[in-house]
């Protein structure tokens, strides 16, 4: 592009940020639409795309059924509360549309795995003292 051109390209660049009634006459004469008008969101629609997917932002926004605070391994916790929202979108039947009473149990026994497997390792790391103290004497 010739330097000339550049020049008054950028003085009407200039002349649209000091005069925005300028940039807005400008746009209409060139047929321009501004990138606002372009996209309205039409939540219904997203909404719908979402619930299709499987996107289940109404559990991911709830807090966990469960408080597991007082566990102090971070990757057991987050563990806890992942497996928490997946029982959660089973029972709801986000995930597939239908709720699903097996995955349900599967992420119910795997917390209580976890939490089982949590308190022996805290309370006692010694595999041998484990298996005494859970056999009926």
């Amino acid at each position: 592009m010739d330097e000339k051109l550049k020049s008054t390209l950028r003085k009407v660049i200039l002349l649209t940020q000091q005069y925005p009634e300028f940039g807005k006459e400008l746009k209409k004469a060139l047929q321009i639409d501004s990138a606002a008008s372009l996209i309205s969101p039409d939540h219904d629609r997203i909404a719908h795309i979402e619930k299709y997917l499987g996107l289940d932002y109404y559990v991911d926004g709830k807090p966990s059924t469960i408080d597991y605070s007082f566990i102090k391994d971070v990757d057991a916790r987050a563990k806890l509360i992942s497996d928490n929202r997946e029982m959660l979108r089973n029972r709801y039947g986000t995930r597939f549309h239908q709720t699903n009473f097996s995955e349900y149990c599967l992420y119910a026994q795997l917390q209580s795995e976890m939490l089982l497997n949590y308190y022996y390792i805290v309370i006692d790391n010694n595999i041998q003292n484990i298996i005494q103290h859970t056999t009926v004497p």
